[in-house]
């Protein structure tokens, strides 16, 4: 997709749709390395707009600025089905900035804050058209179950035992 879609970067979409302003991130990242950063780089450093720009003043922030130039093709992507987990200590206290992802139907669901909060309104957003899409054909409990699998195989095992001494 990357090399045939002539993209420079290319991001999982972690802050992409719930930003509302497009912010890029190298989050979880392909890069074309053919291309020549540090020449991009050097041209915009002293770039005025990237400071005034809604972007955070990070490298993320920067690669949103530098994508708005249109220099090099920097895109953003998801995995239909796919749930992620961008990890924190404490997901309660940051529900917005860390949390539990899943793209399905066109939206990107939090779960957390649309189940345990209740908050439908930033629980559950579209996923701009722009943002792209790769459908490897995964089932919706497919991506569940390896999720459970991969990240709480004990926890899975000790709840099942626990429901057979029932």
């Amino acid at each position: 997709m990357a090399v045939d879609g002539n993209l420079s970067l290319l991001s999982l979409d972690m802050w992409y749709t719930k930003s509302c302003v497009g912010h890029w991130t190298f989050g979880i990242s392909y890069t074309d390395n053919t291309v020549d950063w540090f020449r991009i780089m050097s041209e915009h450093v002293k770039d005025t707009r990237f400071k005034e720009s809604s972007s955070p003043p990070n490298m993320d922030g920067y690669f949103t600025y530098l994508r708005g130039l249109n220099d090099v093709r920097i895109e953003s992507f998801y995995v239909e089905n796919l749930r992620f987990l961008h990890y924190s200590n404490d997901f309660f206290r940051r529900p917005w900035a860390f949390g539990y992802y899943h793209w399905s139907n066109g939206r990107l669901v939090f779960p957390i804050l649309r189940d345990c909060f209740g908050m439908e309104n930033l629980g559950t957003v579209n996923i701009p058209d722009e943002v792209l899409k790769i459908d490897m054909g995964i089932a919706d409990e497919e991506s569940r179950t390896a999720m459970i699998e991969t990240c709480y195989e004990a926890d899975r095992r000790d709840i099942e035992y626990r429901f057979k001494l029932q």
